[in-house]
């Protein structure tokens, strides 16, 4: 399947939200296929992906900080297992509590599956349409530039967060 398409799905299985902050890959393939080898189109090329990267990194940011800020929130909810079997024997309500702490901990870690998916499929792009910006010009834009890790520190995969 062609990466575009993968892209587009991803984009559609995505939350609405996060939709626009995908990597425009169709419009920097367009821009790469406009290149005409001058360094006014190599200059637009680059300041397009720049930005492209700059809202990818941003979103992912801000992202995992939310991420680390509501799993601080839940952390004090928490029981150790002796708590939470004497809960659960107790009272009806108590079950109650307890499935709506493992709904809340289900969607947490869906949504930071969905923020690991949205920063592979986002370096994969960069990545292919950096190689059609060397395959067009001859350059090699991809070599100098994904090795270089805090340029593009939204796309290592994101650490775990530690439980306490």
């Amino acid at each position: 399947m062609k990466f575009g398409k993968l892209l587009k799905r991803q984009i559609e299985q995505s939350l609405p939200e996060w939709r626009d902050k995908f990597v425009s890959y169709k419009e920097l393939k367009r821009i790469v296929a406009s290149i005409s080898g001058s360094p006014a189109d190599e200059a637009a090329f680059v300041a397009a992906l720049a930005a492209d990267i700059d809202k990818i990194d941003s979103f992912f940011l801000e992202q995992e900080e939310e991420f680390v800020i509501r799993h601080r929130a839940r952390t004090p909810i928490r029981f150790n297992s002796f708590e939470l079997q004497e809960a659960i024997k107790k009272a009806a309500e108590a079950a109650a509590e307890v499935a709506g702490i493992r709904r809340e901990i289900v969607d947490f870690h869906g949504e930071m599956v969905l923020l690991l998916s949205y920063s592979s499929i986002n370096y994969i792009g960069v990545g292919k349409i950096l190689k059609k910006h060397d395959k067009r010009t001859g350059g090699a834009l991809a070599a100098l530039t994904l090795p270089d890790s805090d340029w593009l520190r939204s796309f290592q995969p994101p650490s775990p967060i530690p439980i306490q």
